[in-house]
């Protein structure tokens, strides 16, 4: 399944607005990761998602754009990345004749892969790689214009799309007949669709919250609640579960389900400008809290791990010691150690959001992306990091 989520990189973009730039304090760990070499590209670009079709064969997708102006950023072009073996390059996109980005990618085997995105004027995007060259996939009119769409797939399965509305943020959900996106109903209010999940064995999940409201309080919180789709339509699988907004799932084996997301805020006072984060594990039977043991987690956690497995990390911004910090909690044993990513390199800061990953198939190697800060304010440099363990 897809790995990487437009939420994560809105993240960073929030991270950034409330002014918790990032950056690795004196006396942290030497970075395990390693930084990957990148292809000829435009100096200013960024990464948004990441997504593995096999061991070899990877992909990464963001803009590269020519910088900014008083009255606000130059429109980018779209960006693709393609990792065959361990050598990525850039990937020629023909018939991405727009400005914009791509902002979500799926790798539906090692051959097929899918990218969306938006361009500069709100009209979306799909694309899908058929194994030699990337090519425009129609959308239907309702989900065309002024929507954020996220990918979802998995090797051997048809992907799905979430398509959000950018006004009220209305989601459709759709699914790939093999010819063309599918719209597909979801459950009614109270309950909100977050995302979508396709799990190895090809079952898919729509995972989300019911609102519910404090008791005497004008105030509600999201219960987590998942369904499965039958084939033809949603089954509640998983409801009344913790209070937490879902931003990734990972299905683990024997029935698991692990949930990364954000803390709602129940108040008193006014709400943090960045919420924490929390991961919560489904064991077939109960929902149980994990506690990640690093200090506070902000912003819009992901998760990477092995297909079928427990997750091997939670990539997210940590605060320690009242610092934020990017980088990674992985998961050793059941005890979350924080690895920290490579530092920059001049002209760029040590201020690195990196923000979505995927566990390369039948590997014990993750690959991440995201950007890293130039030392002037508002330009970003695209990176890679990739461990091997």
């Amino acid at each position: 399944m897809s790995r990487a989520r437009s939420l994560a990189a809105a993240g960073a973009a929030v991270l950034a607005a409330a002014g918790l730039a990032t950056a690795t304090p004196a006396g942290a760990a030497d970075s395990e990761w390693s930084r990957v070499a990148l292809p000829r590209i435009r100096p200013l670009a960024t990464l948004t998602s990441v997504d593995a079709g096999s061991a070899t064969r990877a992909w990464a997708v963001g803009r590269e754009y020519a910088g900014t102006t008083d009255y606000g950023e130059i429109p980018g072009v779209p960006l693709v990345l393609a990792m065959n073996g361990s050598r990525w390059t850039k990937a020629a996109l023909p018939a991405a004749t727009w400005n914009g980005s791509l902002t979500s990618v799926a790798a539906t085997g090692p051959a097929e892969a899918w990218a969306a995105g938006q361009e500069s004027g709100g009209r979306g995007h799909v694309l899908r790689w058929n194994g030699s060259a990337w090519a425009e996939v129609a959308l239907p009119d309702a989900v065309a214009t002024g929507h954020a769409l996220t990918l979802e797939g998995t090797p051997g399965y048809a992907p799905w799309l979430v398509a959000r509305s950018t006004q009220d943020g209305a989601v459709t959900v759709l699914r790939w007949s093999g010819a063309t996106w599918v719209a597909v109903a979801t459950p009614a209010a109270p309950f909100f669709t977050r995302l979508v999940d396709v799990a190895p064995d090809g079952t898919v999940r729509l995972v989300g919250a019911a609102s519910t409201q404090i008791p005497g309080f004008p105030i509600f919180v999201p219960v987590l609640t998942v369904y499965r789709w039958s084939g033809s339509a949603w089954e509640p699988a998983l409801t009344d579960g913790p209070r937490i907004y879902p931003t990734d799932v990972l299905a683990g084996p024997g029935g698991e389900l692990w949930v990364a997301g954000q803390v709602p805020w129940t108040g008193p006072g006014r709400p943090p400008p960045v919420p924490s984060a929390m991961l919560v594990r489904h064991d077939g039977a109960a929902w149980t809290t994990v506690p990640l043991g690093t200090g506070t987690v902000l912003g819009t956690p992901t998760l990477t791990g092995q297909e079928g497995g427990r997750p091997e990390y939670v990539l997210g911004t940590f605060v320690i010691d009242a610092t934020p910090v990017a980088g990674a909690l992985r998961n050793d044993g059941g005890t979350w150690t924080r690895v920290p990513f490579s530092p920059g390199v001049p002209p760029e800061t040590d201020q690195v959001s990196v923000v979505a990953g995927v566990q390369l198939p039948g590997t014990s190697s993750t690959v991440a992306v995201g950007q890293v800060q130039y030392s002037f304010y508002g330009q970003y440099a695209p990176r890679i990091e990739r461990e091997d363990r």
